[in-house]
């Protein structure tokens, strides 16, 4: 865990780190193994909030090409944002959190 931790320590000091989506992703997994839900939510939340973020930035200043090595990285970059929901679920779940 705690090379997690510094794994996003050192993203958080790049300017566009681009796995730090999937570094909460990945402390999300592992604070849920550990039972800690809320910390688990907390990081389910920032991956969803940085993935969209990447869509909207990708998606908004031009119209992409359709290269399929392009396609292949956001077919790749939309199932990582569909586990980041799921994972979401499966926090709210443990949490008893329905609403």
């Amino acid at each position: 865990m705690s090379y997690l931790i510094q794994a996003l320590e050192l993203e958080l000091k790049l300017d566009s780190p681009k796995t730090l989506a999937d570094t909460h992703l990945n402390l999300c997994a592992v604070l849920s193994q550990l039972d800690r839900h809320e910390d688990a939510l907390q990081h389910s939340m920032l991956s969803i909030i940085l993935l969209q973020d990447e869509f909207l930035t990708s998606l908004l200043p031009k119209v992409k090409s359709m290269d399929n090595e392009e396609d292949l990285i956001n077919d790749e970059r939309l199932a990582v944002l569909a586990i980041a929901y799921h994972n979401l679920g499966v926090e709210f779940e443990h949490l008893k959190r329905f609403e």
